[in-house]
């Protein structure tokens, strides 16, 4: 079995490289050859030896034995190297090929035997590289030269000249037997190389096809690739677009509800969801209460405060538990999947967590009508954009709460500057009004309807009124002083004309308010001034008590000074001994 797959053609001799597929082809084309010389040289050695042994023609015999083993050699040993077992099987047809001349001259198979010499030259040494691509003609001008040579040689005698019953075709049986098995052996060598040449060549030529073929359907593949690819590419690009633009419209809100269903109906239009929703959770952090949906169904679902327990229904509540993404490819297989009846066409669901500063606040729910319409690079964009939403809230949230508290805060400061200025006015020297007319400023108390309805309403008053002597009808004004939601006062003005310009009122309206403010500030100023006269008094009357060492006179002092600094008529300052209360 061992010998058989030495000698088998298929079998790639460890002397040459895989990679060399001509050398290859050539190689198994020669052990073909060998093999068809081999089993067609059996018969031609036998009847040589047959013919020959009797007529004691050794030289022949000896010769054709020699070729003979030599061909069963290199049929065996295939590990020698291939340039040198093809050229010993051409030195061994040119041996056969001198024998026959010599013995048999130019009529003879010799001239037969040269040509398979240059088929098997020309397709065993040919290669596409330096010279030996042109053995084949080499071979051939050479043969032709060793012709003419030869029989140049013979025709002047210098190679002797066969007998004439050697050049005349011989009747015996057994000189045409040798020529048929000799014509027999060059013939198998030539066809040999011929079929196996051919069949190499159709191998080649369907592997060509084969690969021609693969190539197609990987090039088809390879433009499908492509194409699925750059539709990723193009989509993601989308999504990226999409979610910078969500992100810009959504850091800009600061109303926590608008922000929501902005949110959700963005979200919706740019990707193209079934269904998009935001859930937050609640105050004692046990169920993710639906804040904000798309469409009809969302708005329902809001009217039934549609909410989900936080761990146990929903994939909303798994994300919420758990802080991390979840994708339903097919929510028909899914543990965690709440089959909502509002929403029957739901296939696909992903729902990101809305976290702000390291705390979970809620979950983004979207849903397709499509099985596995999610991928990873969805969660990435989208996860981007269910934190800008987070951060959006939270910032909301405190916005909300920072308006609140000024809200508030406002609220007090025009609490306290209405019952400042309500006990500032309280007393009679502080009852302010003063008119201009006719070049001169006067005292003038508040007593006409429009300032009254002015000072009440808090709102500007326009009037326009006839003057009794002459029926002219003029027009004014009377604008409130304000200050942080509180009338002080109120600035009558009285035109020559019938109308007013809108500038002119703007104008006036503005003085108001700065009026106001001076007002204020003055109050206050007195009302510092005030406390530090006070201030300043204490400590006087603190100063000359403290000047005292004896207790009746420091009675005494701080009698007398009370008196005279706070202009009291009349001040008591005594100590009582009690039983039960001790000392006053």
């Amino acid at each position: 079995m061992n010998f058989l797959w030495r000698i088998n053609p298929n079998r790639i001799p460890d002397s040459l490289s895989a990679d060399d597929e001509l050398t290859i082809l050539q190689e198994r084309i020669l052990q073909y050859i060998l093999l068809g010389a081999s089993i067609a040289g059996s018969v031609v050695v036998g009847a040589t030896l047959f013919r020959d042994i009797p007529q004691g023609n050794w030289e022949r015999v000896v010769i054709y034995s020699s070729v003979y083993l030599t061909t069963l050699a290199l049929t065996f040993f295939r590990d020698i190297s291939y340039q040198l077992r093809t050229l010993i099987v051409l030195g061994l047809i040119f041996a056969i090929s001198l024998t026959d001349l010599l013995e048999f001259g130019m009529s003879g198979e010799g001239r037969i035997t040269l040509i398979s010499l240059v088929v098997i030259a020309a397709g065993l040494l040919n290669n596409a590289q330096g010279w030996r691509k042109y053995i084949g003609w080499i071979s051939l001008a050479g043969t032709a030269i060793f012709l003419t040579l030869f029989g140049t040689l013979m025709s002047n005698g210098v190679i002797p000249v066969p007998p004439i019953e050697n050049m005349a075709t011989s009747g015996q049986i057994g000189d045409w037997i040798n020529g048929n098995l000799v014509f027999l052996l060059m013939a198998t060598l030539a066809v040999s190389l011929v079929v196996v040449l051919t069949n190499g060549l159709n191998k080649a030529l369907s592997s060509q096809k084969d690969l021609t073929r693969e190539l197609k359907a990987e090039q088809g593949s390879l433009e499908q690739r492509v194409e699925e690819r750059t539709q990723q590419l193009e989509r993601r690009a989308v999504e990226i677009e999409a979610a910078s633009t969500l992100a810009q419209n959504i850091s800009s809100m600061a109303n926590v509800d608008e922000l929501l269903v902005t949110a959700v109906k963005l979200i919706q239009q740019e990707f193209g969801f079934y269904h998009a929703g935001i859930f937050l959770l609640d105050e004692r952090q046990e169920y993710a209460v639906l804040k904000s949906a798309t469409g009809d169904v969302g708005r329902r679902m809001l009217e039934n405060n549609h909410k989900l327990k936080i761990g146990e229904v929903g994939i909303v509540g798994y994300v919420i538990s758990r802080g991390e993404p979840r994708i339903a490819l097919n929510v028909g297989e899914d543990a965690f999947h709440f089959k909502n009846p509002n929403l029957p066409l739901t296939q696909s669901e992903m729902a990101l967590p809305l976290i702000a500063d390291n705390k979970i606040i809620g979950a983004l729910d979207v849903q397709s009508t499509k099985q596995n319409a999610f991928t990873q690079q969805d969660v990435m964009v989208l996860q981007i954009i269910a934190d800008q939403l987070a951060v959006a809230l939270e910032k909301a949230e405190l916005v909300h709460q920072l308006r609140e508290s000024l809200e508030e805060l406002e609220k007090s400061y025009q609490q306290f500057t209405e019952k400042s200025w309500k006990k500032h006015l309280s007393t009679p020297k502080h009852r302010y009004g003063y008119r201009y007319k006719d070049s001169t400023v006067e005292q003038y108390p508040l007593e006409n309807e429009e300032a009254l309805e002015a000072l009440q309403s808090g709102e500007s008053v326009l009037t326009l009124k006839p003057i009794a002597s002459t029926g002219q009808k003029v027009a004014g004004v009377a604008i409130p002083i304000k200050l942080r939601n509180t009338t002080l006062g109120v600035l009558n003005v009285q035109f020559d004309r019938e109308k007013i310009s809108e500038d002119l009122i703007r104008l006036l309206e503005t003085s108001a308010e700065r009026l106001g403010v001076a007002l204020d500030n003055a109050r206050l100023l007195e009302e510092i001034q005030l406390q530090a006269e006070r201030d300043r008094m204490v400590t006087d009357i603190t100063g000359k008590i403290r000047s005292s060492s004896d207790i009746d006179e420091i009675l005494r002092t701080a009698a007398g000074e009370l008196g005279k600094t706070l202009g009291i008529s009349e001040v008591v300052v005594q100590l009582n001994a009690s039983k039960n209360q001790g000392v006053k």
